[in-house]
């Protein structure tokens, strides 16, 4: 959103995941795979499988899950690609992941309490929010404990429940064991509600007939069959069904983020819907190769798609990159370089002469923060590099957040006033930025037509006004990427919408101008 204060510096907490036996055969397997390669196919003179290579190390629970690939068919396929059914490297096909587990709330709490004693790094029985934020970027958390680390980053003020000591300056010390406990009662007593509690997971769970994580139509429809459902719900799952997108339906994570966002329900539905929109988002991205770029898909995953917002508030920039990349994709494959080391730079146009080297997003940061690695990680990187960039000098940074927040990514936190900086530095050409309260419609009418139809359109992202209600299904103080206007119509037109949270939304154009309070394009 813009501008939303800055996450803040208050608890965290921790946690446990042990390894399935699956996972560590296959993480065995994986290592024999890349150090062993070598010596099999130089030495290897006959049919030898690679199978039966690994078999010898590992026995045969380890091989039964392996295709058998011959040395020749090894040698025959030279090039590395990815497939459905498991990642290849120089032709020899590695077993495919076990799908991720997703933890239950009451797991993470369980986690919590496991890796207390490792988050509290000072030992005073509190973990704060700056405690947590190194284990945030520690690429060693993976599985359900990204996901917890995650939820309970994203939660921490919201979780001081109980009655124990505060900090020095009248706010919360931290999160502590007894917190935790209380944040366990609270999970129990909504959770004995099942799948009457409309704003629970399990009731969207329910929804989703073929399991893909995902709501089609068909599925919303049940919910608005369901006359349970309070007012503010029901709008929500008409508007989904209103600007359906079959290239990208609704995630149950995206329903969840609305949920916690517009607080809908009570405090406690509030804290459980951030905790479960969180925990899914690094779960969903998990079932991915964590890519830059998606081989196979339009433009390598470049485009609106490889934007999804997380909690922060950044929606200046994603809808920004958005827009650029859905205009102009090749001006985000040219910014992007994978160093090959774990490492990414970033070279934005507008300032080529200061490149961004970071590292990979972990899986906890893909869940906080931009996460949409089904299309490629670029729009994360990118998102770390500008965070990186607004950290290294404090007038690159917004009044809500002179700090440059706790990790790297939250360098790009606490919103953006001139959306016309942001697009200056990702296109490296000119931006303007005009104010509709100081701008005829008929301009504004005009700057549409000239920048966002035809062939030739440019970047264009769009501020809606601060402090207004438009309904739960629209963000007051939030940027939009503008994609298209088609003048015909009523009330002026139809002006197309991204909304960097993951969704296409259409309006009128009197609407437009009701709604937003700025915009900016690049120039010709």
């Amino acid at each position: 959103m813009v501008p939303k204060a800055v996450i803040g510096s208050n608890p965290g907490s921790s946690w446990f995941e042990k390894e399935s036996e699956s996972r560590d055969i296959e993480r065995k397997s994986d290592a024999l795979n890349f150090w062993g390669l070598s010596e099999v196919v130089a030495g290897a003179q006959s049919a030898t499988t690679i199978s039966g290579k690994l078999g010898a190390a590992l026995g045969d629970a380890a091989t039964k899950h392996l295709p058998t690939v011959s040395i020749q068919e090894a040698e025959a396929n030279g090039d590395t690609t990815n497939g459905a059914e498991g990642e290849r490297h120089d032709g020899i096909t590695k077993p495919e992941k076990p799908a991720p587990k997703l933890a239950t709330n009451l797991e993470a709490i369980q986690i919590a309490r496991e890796h207390f004693n490792e988050f509290d790094a000072n030992g005073d029985g509190f973990v704060t929010q700056r405690e947590l934020a190194k284990h945030v970027e520690d690429p060693k958390h993976t599985g359900v404990t990204a996901q917890a680390i995650a939820a309970f980053y994203g939660t921490h003020s919201k979780m001081d429940l109980s009655d124990d000591e505060d900090s020095i300056f009248g706010g919360s010390a931290g999160v502590s064991r007894a917190d935790l406990d209380k944040v366990e009662e609270v999970i129990k007593k909504k959770q004995s509600k099942g799948a009457e509690n409309t704003l629970g997971a399990e009731y969207l769970d329910s929804l989703d007939a073929n399991k893909d994580r995902r709501l089609q139509s068909a599925e919303i429809q049940k919910a608005l069959d369901n006359h349970r459902l309070p007012e503010q719900e029901k709008e929500l799952f008409e508007y989904f069904i209103k600007n359906e997108d079959k290239e990208n339906p609704v995630k149950i994570s995206d329903v969840l983020h609305y949920f916690s966002s517009k607080k809908l329900g009570d405090k406690e539905d509030a804290m459980l819907s951030k905790m479960n929109f969180l925990m899914r988002h690094v779960w969903e991205n998990q079932h991915n190769e964590r890519v830059l770029f998606a081989k196979g898909k339009e433009n390598e995953g470049v485009g609106l798609h490889g934007i999804q917002q997380g909690i922060m508030g950044d929606c200046y920039l994603l809808a920004s990159v958005a827009a650029v990349a859905e205009m102009t994709p090749e001006t985000i494959k040219r910014m992007v370089v994978d160093n090959r080391d774990g490492t990414y730079t970033v070279t934005f146009p507008g300032d080529k002469d200061e490149p961004q080297t970071v590292t990979a997003p972990t899986e906890t940061e893909l869940g906080l923060y931009n996460g949409s690695t089904e299309n490629g990680m670029w729009g994360s990187v990118i998102e770390k590099a500008y965070g990186q960039w607004c950290q290294k000098s404090i007038g690159r940074r917004t009044p809500l957040n002179w700090t440059g927040g706790l990790t790297t990514a939250e360098g790009a936190d606490g919103g953006g006033w001139h959306l016309n900086r942001v697009l200056r530095l990702l296109t490296g050409e000119d931006a303007d930025q005009d104010w509709n309260a100081f701008t005829f419609n008929s301009t504004t009418r005009r700057k549409l037509l000239e920048h966002v139809t035809g062939e030739d359109k440019v970047p264009v992202v769009a501020w809606q006004k601060w402090f207004r209600k438009f309904g739960v299904t629209s963000v007051a103080n939030h940027v939009y990427s503008v994609l298209d206007f088609n003048p015909e119509g009523k009330d002026g037109g139809t002006v197309t919408l991204y909304n960097p949270w993951g969704h296409k939304e259409s309006i009128t154009f009197k609407q437009f101008t009701k709604r937003f309070t700025a915009f900016a394009y690049r120039d010709r």
